[in-house]
């Protein structure tokens, strides 16, 4: 159960003294194969020297990747991740069985999240491009994550891995990444009696959020410290049933993140899109346009769930093309851009989502200046199909990020104006400036360099750097 965009490795250990040589492909498509006679190996078709090197590491007794496991039994099983960053939750129990551990025969097995397997997964994050990874401490089924007090026997050091995984996360985000911890709550549980009390008596008594919500976020920020509170699920209660007011004066002006602090806008009904750090508004939320304050888009690779799904078609993904266009329009309009991904029940990372996580890192690290640290641009988008703009104003610099390489090797920029004798254009990952015509009464024609696909710096959209323009 996590949160964030970026690039993951499958979520196994490495070997005692040995370690990780993980390699970043890019090719073909990622399968996995759940007959016994494969168990301990992953493939990528398409791509002939990683399976070359996965089985040179199973055959030298080295580093490996992580193998896939058996799949769980329902189509529908897994656990919800907004972060690549995560590992592993017990599979979800019925209403009636949650508090109790899982029986025998479940497909749950505390040994399949192994020492060390949050490793793999924090550092493919910063693989990915990420920059804010939240984790999630609990769900709305209210499993946490961490050996919470107010969470007797329905945590994972209780049960399951028995281990806290909050803390192993954090320590591997913090000490092996670039990246800020952060942590995704929420407020209410679906099938907690006291919530469901609470909620028959339209939520005039507070019996929940007094004795386990509350509780749960002060010990989540005094003990771990987020730098990102990503609170969700308010149960369609007020935030005066959730004390939500007092909480975040206590998180502003008193809490050890007091400076540091970043939340968003659901924290009661009637608080999102009105109340927070930013908004989010809605799951999917794009608006198309620049917003006054600052916002994000939370949206998912798969199509049609937040969760694994294990009969999911190739389809029902998005495409790396897709990704992309997601990510620059919203950062274009001024917005975040936070990709969910869904681990099966024991926190394996599926392969399709390592392939688009890692399709996203390879183009982040050429084009990544034109995303990171920018801001939105006087305009957001062009009269050219496909084009957005971003800007750095202290460097002089904006950025024309076309999603369609056209054929003629010219683009129009309807909407720069060059500066005579100063404007500069170079394509990024490329180098050299380019030829550029400018055009009245405002817009430059740019000249495209000549390159053969493999000599293009990326393979999903492109972005020129223009300086010195208005």
């Amino acid at each position: 159960v996590s949160h964030s965009s970026d690039a993951a490795l499958l979520g196994c250990a490495d070997p005692p003294g040995t370690a990780a040589t993980h390699t970043p492909s890019g090719e073909g498509a990622f399968f996995q194969t759940a007959r016994s006679g494969d168990r301990g190996r992953a493939y990528l078709t398409g791509a002939a020297e990683e399976r070359a090197r996965r089985a040179a590491d199973g055959a030298e007794g080295g580093a490996r990747t992580c193998a896939p496991r058996r799949l769980p039994r329902s189509p529908r099983s897994g656990w919800r991740s907004r972060c690549c960053c995560s590992c592993c939750r017990p599979h979800p129990a019925p209403p009636t069985a949650r508090r109790a551990s899982t029986p025998p025969g479940s497909p749950w097995t505390p040994g399949r999240c192994p020492p060390g397997s949050t490793r793999p997964n924090s550092a493919s994050s910063s693989t990915g491009g990420c920059s804010p990874c939240p984790v999630s401490g609990a769900s709305g089924s209210g499993f946490t994550l961490w050996g919470s007090k107010h969470s007797w026997n329905w945590n994972a050091v209780d049960v399951g891995p028995k281990r806290d995984l909050v803390k192993e996360l954090e320590a591997a985000i913090r000490n092996r990444t670039d990246l800020r911890f952060g942590l995704y709550y929420s407020l209410f549980e679906w099938f907690h009696p006291l919530f469901l009390e609470d909620k028959s008596r339209s939520f005039h008594q507070q019996q929940f959020p007094v004795s386990k919500t509350l509780p749960e976020l002060y010990e989540l920020v005094n003990k771990y410290q987020p730098e990102v509170l990503w609170s969700d699920g308010d149960g369609d209660a007020p935030d005066d049933y959730w004390n939500s007011t007092v909480f975040l004066a206590w998180l502003y002006n008193q809490s050890p993140v007091r400076d540091t602090v970043v939340t968003n806008d659901r924290w009661g009904l009637g608080t999102i899109c009105k109340h927070g750090g930013y908004y989010t508004c809605s799951d999917r939320y794009h608006p198309g346009h620049l917003l006054p304050h600052k916002w994000e888009n939370c949206m998912t690779i798969d199509k049609f769930s937040w969760g694994y799904r294990r009969d999911a078609r190739l389809s029902d993904y998005l495409t790396i093309e897709e990704l992309v266009k997601e990510l620059v329009e919203t950062v274009s309009c001024g917005g975040n851009l936070l990709m969910n991904i869904g681990p099966t029940y024991d926190g394996t990372i599926p392969v399709i989502f390592e392939e688009r996580l890692r399709q996203m890192g390879t183009w982040l690290k050429v084009n990544g200046e034109a995303i990171y640290e920018t801001y939105p641009w006087r305009s957001q988008s062009d009269v050219t199909p496909d084009v957005w703009y971003t800007s750095k104003p202290k460097q002089k610099l904006v950025y024309a990020i076309y999603l369609k390489w056209p054929t003629s090797r010219h683009l129009f920029l309807g909407q720069p104006i060059a500066t005579p004798g100063a404007t500069e254009i170079k394509l990024l990952g490329h180098g050299q400036p380019l030829n550029w015509t400018s055009l009245k009464p405002n817009g430059i024609l740019v000249e495209l360099p000549r390159l053969t696909f493999d000599q293009m710096p990326c393979k999903w959209g492109w972005a020129l750097a223009l300086t010195n323009v208005i």
